[in-house]
C-alpha cells in the first residue's frame, strides 16, 4: 500500500508543466489585431494622391473627409475604388492603407489615341476601349464610323475591332504627326464593307482590309515624300497592294 502511494506521488511530481509562453503570444497577437480594427491609433489621418488630376481634388477631399478618423483596417478599399472604376476614362484605381493611418489612392487614366468623329468627348484608348473624357485635348486622328456601323455597334458588341483601329491610329500619329490638327487632320474612316481608308485634307488613301497595315502606311508615307503634290492631280491613292499603289486622277474642269 505504501509503495502505491509513493508511485502516485511520483506521478504527480512528474506531470508536465503548462508552457504559458505561446498562450501569451497568441493572446497578444489577438489583442493587436483587435486594436488594429478598432483603435483610434490606426485611424486614417492622411491620404496621398498619385496620378490624380487637379479636377478630382474636390471630390477626393470630400471622400477623404468621410474616412478620416476611421481605423485603417475598417476601410474597405473596394468602396473607395468603386466610384472611379465605374468611370470609363479611368483605367484602374488602387486604394491602399496601413496601420500608421496613411492611405494612398493611385489612379491611372486611359490614354486616348483617337477621337470619335461627331463627338467632343468620346475617344479610343491604346487598348481599343471606347471611353468619354471631357478633359482630353491632345491632338490625334479622328475615327469616322459609317452610319450603318454605328447602329450595329450599339446593337451588338464586338462587331468592330477597336483594337485594330487603335493600332492604326497610333501608326498615323507616329508616321504623320503634322496631320493631326486643324485643316490637316487625318480622319480614319471605317466602312460598312469592313475596309478602312484615310481621309486626308486633300485626298483619300484607300487601305482596304486590315491586313499589312504597317506596310501600307509606310508606303503611303514614302509616296507623299516623293510626291508632295500627289493629291493636287489625284483624288485618291489605293494602297490595297502596297508594292503597287494605284492612283485615281481628279476630273479636269471643262472650259
Amino acid at each position: 500500500m505504501e509503495q502505491k502511494r509513493k508511485l502516485s506521488r511520483k506521478r504527480l511530481r512528474t506531470r508536465k508543466r503548462v508552457n504559458w509562453g505561446p498562450v501569451f503570444v497568441v493572446l497578444l497577437l489577438s489583442n493587436l489585431v483587435i486594436a488594429c480594427f478598432s483603435s483610434k491609433l490606426t485611424a486614417i489621418r492622411s491620404i496621398n494622391l498619385e496620378g490624380v488630376r487637379d479636377s478630382e481634388r474636390l471630390r477626393l477631399n470630400k471622400l477623404a473627409g468621410e474616412i478620416k478618423g476611421v481605423p485603417a483596417l475598417k476601410v474597405d478599399p473596394r468602396v473607395i475604388e468603386a466610384p472611379f472604376t465605374n468611370e470609363s476614362r479611368i483605367k484602374s484605381a488602387d486604394f491602399r492603407r496601413n496601420v500608421f493611418g496613411v492611405g494612398r489612392l493611385i489612379l491611372v487614366y486611359r490614354k486616348a489615341v483617337a477621337s470619335i468623329a461627331g463627338s467632343k468627348q468620346a475617344f479610343i484608348d491604346e487598348d481599343g476601349v471606347v471611353f468619354t473624357d471631357p478633359e482630353e485635348k491632345l491632338p490625334m486622328p479622328s475615327v469616322l464610323l459609317q452610319a450603318k456601323i454605328k447602329v450595329t455597334v450599339v446593337a451588338l458588341s464586338g462587331v468592330i475591332n477597336y483594337k485594330q483601329i487603335a493600332e492604326l491610329a497610333q501608326m498615323v500619329r507616329t508616321t504623320f504627326p503634322e496631320t493631326l490638327t486643324g485643316a490637316n487632320q487625318i480622319e480614319i474612316e471605317v466602312q460598312e464593307s469592313g475596309g478602312v481608308c484615310l481621309n486626308m485634307n486633300s485626298g483619300i488613301a484607300i487601305l482596304g482590309t486590315w491586313d499589312l497595315l504597317p506596310e501600307k502606311v509606310e508606303k503611303l508615307k514614302q509616296v507623299l515624300i516623293d510626291q508632295p503634290d500627289m493629291f493636287k492631280n489625284n483624288l485618291s491613292i489605293n494602297m490595297m497592294i502596297p508594292s503597287h499603289p494605284q492612283f485615281k486622277q481628279r476630273k479636269k474642269e471643262s472650259g
